[in-house]
């Protein structure tokens, strides 16, 4: 680095530690000028609140099994009981699944209700008039596909939880074919 450079750097450190943030700008003319910025300051700040962690405050993964067997292939989704985004994870080939709210890795603490929804591979890759393919046999229940009768809630805390869903083909007392569609 050049000694002007140097001289500019230790300047702009000097007026970080005083608290003053300079910010610099070229002007029309290509002259280098420093400006305060309350607009740094806050920015600073709020990251100094913040702190670099992700912005949820827990994590879900675990396991998707039918029967005992690891459902290959599928979406969770956690719905929040809460107001909140729900979290959604794509189950491996071996059952395994973590869940991400939109971007972000993790979720908001608090209550949830689960759904699982898991289709084989559809067997054309389009339709006869070349549209999308259509869905493959359904490898979980209906009654996984709906919040309202999954039966499957959970609390999620902050920190990392593990949460295995243990699905069965069994259907839950009082489920009706065609019920909650």
């Amino acid at each position: 680095m050049s000694t002007a450079l140097w001289r500019l750097a230790a300047a702009v450190k000097q007026r970080v530690f005083n608290s003053t943030i300079i910010v610099m700008r070229f002007n029309s003319v290509g002259i280098l000028r420093g400006y305060r910025s309350a607009g740094a300051i806050g920015s600073i700040v709020a990251l100094c609140i913040c702190g670099c962690g992700g912005a949820y405050d827990a994590s879900v993964s675990g396991i998707v099994t039918l029967d005992g067997n690891a459902v290959p292939r599928g979406t969770v989704t956690y719905s929040p009981l809460q107001p909140g985004p729900p979290a959604y994870g794509e189950i491996a080939e071996d059952g395994s699944y973590s869940v991400r709210t939109g971007t972000e890795d993790g979720l908001p603490q608090g209550e949830y209700q689960v759904t699982v929804t898991a289709e084989e591979p559809p067997a054309n890759a389009r339709t006869a008039a070349g549209g999308p393919p259509p869905s493959g046999k359904a490898i979980t229940p209906v009654w996984y596909r709906l919040k309202d009768s999954s039966g499957l809630k959970y609390m999620v805390e902050s920190g990392s939880n593990t949460i295995d869903l243990k699905l069965s083909s069994t259907p839950p007392a009082g489920w009706k074919p065609g019920a909650g569609r």
